[in-house]
């Protein structure tokens, strides 16, 4: 069993994508290989000293210090479900969690299955999505436009991450803004569509400052219909966890 870097553990209300308003259980895991512009979780991008351990009543927090052994992650976990069947599913996030391919496998290996795994991913690490791919039952990836992310195009690699996935239940995010031109979005989807043609594409406005940034219904409706024209289950969803007010 390996050791590795938690960020924290709570209960909450997925807010983002399909399957917004799931209660769900959020093992989120320090460490990232990206430096997005939009990135709200900025305090898991690097190890952190002490993992946060929020009650599943909402009721209280402590803090275990860093390193933890997996062991102990996942006897946590157990712990923090109220009743059977109180959670949709164990969401795994970030950060990135496949910066800790080896710790996330053996977490999710000792659960042997009592949660339903969801893996938030920023889909571009192929090879480290091999070690932990049969332990996950929906992965939930983004696509990163460079017009959002102030980094470079990231095309190859989400190309080789759709391959490894592509036979897995898969949700794909695209976080997009004002200066997001509608040809960038038409490539998002035509390159999600070459490998996953059933994936639910998801439209993400970007949130600045912890609010949704409002966008012209023109303007979501020329997106959407771009990329609509690769592929056939597109939403427009903002982080709804943010207008609730919740985690």
């Amino acid at each position: 069993m390996t050791n590795g870097y938690v960020s924290e553990m709570f209960g909450s209300f997925q807010g983002e994508g399909p399957m917004v308003g799931e209660r769900q259980l959020f093992l989120r895991l320090c460490c990232c290989n990206l430096r997005c512009r939009y990135c709200d979780t900025r305090d898991s991008l690097t190890e952190q000293p002490e993992a946060r351990i929020t009650a599943p009543d909402g009721s209280g927090v402590r803090s275990l210090p860093n390193p933890l052994r997996a062991e102990v992650v996942a006897e946590l976990l157990d712990s923090m479900e109220p009743e059977p069947g109180h959670y949709y599913a164990l969401t795994v996030t970030g950060g990135e969690p496949l910066e800790q391919p080896g710790f996330l496998a053996d977490i999710l290996g000792l659960l042997d299955g009592r949660y339903r795994v969801v893996l938030e991913t920023n889909g571009t690490l192929a090879e480290a999505f091999r070690e932990v791919g049969h332990l996950v039952d929906i992965v939930s990836m983004d696509v990163k436009l460079p017009s959002v992310t102030g980094l470079g195009p990231l095309w190859d690699s989400h190309l080789a991450f759709l391959e490894e996935c592509r036979h897995k239940e898969l949700v794909v995010k695209a976080v997009f803004s004002e200066a997001t031109p509608v040809e960038e979005v038409g490539h998002a989807a035509r390159l999600v569509a070459g490998y996953a043609p059933d994936a639910v594409f998801v439209l993400q406005p970007m949130s600045v400052s912890g609010a949704v940034r409002p966008q012209p219904e023109d303007r979501l409706l020329a997106l959407y219909r771009e990329a609509r024209r690769s592929l056939a289950n597109v939403r427009v969803i903002p982080q709804v966890h943010k207008i609730m007010g919740v985690r």
